[in-house]
């Protein structure tokens, strides 16, 4: 009986030391308070004569610089953007199945690496793809029945 005493009024002792690691960092978290982007493609060009087709998922989420990767929630306010540098190409929700379909416009001369940008609803933040895609004409990345699964980090602002 006096053992077990003992031990519960050394319990919150120990838990107190224990989570105090001296001065160890926060985890990283994908959280954030970014509101929704107002990403919009510039409908004003009269030379968008170049096209391709891309149906993409989220196959992966992580948290920049670090190894963690966090469990994908995506629900119909996210979105998918297609940019050729600080150039919106194209801009789509997710269908039910979490797949967007970018109808992705370009002038004649952007065969330049386009990048994607994810915004998580969820996490209420703006998630960079890892991987570029190429910009060519007529081309199809992904299919409804599969989809390009593209991994995102979070992108550094």
């Amino acid at each position: 009986m006096k053992k077990l005493s003992l031990l519960v009024l050394l319990l919150p002792l120990l838990l107190v030391s224990c989570s105090k690691e001296g001065g160890a960092t926060p985890a990283a978290t994908p959280y954030g308070d970014v509101a929704t982007p107002a990403w919009a493609v510039d409908s004003t060009y009269d030379d968008l004569d170049h096209s391709m087709t891309a149906v993409v998922t989220v196959a992966k989420l992580g948290v920049a610089d670090t190894s963690v990767i966090v469990p994908v929630a995506v629900d119909s306010a996210d979105l998918i953007a297609t940019f050729c540098g600080d150039e919106c190409l194209s801009l789509a929700h997710p269908d039910p199945l979490g797949r967007f379909f970018l109808f992705i416009q370009a002038p004649s001369e952007a065969h330049r690496p386009l990048t994607m940008r994810y915004y998580s609803n969820h996490y209420r933040n703006i998630f960079l793809a890892k991987d570029s895609i190429v910009f060519n004409n007529g081309s199809q990345l992904g299919t409804a029945s599969s989809p390009l699964a593209m991994q995102f980090s979070l992108m550094q602002m």
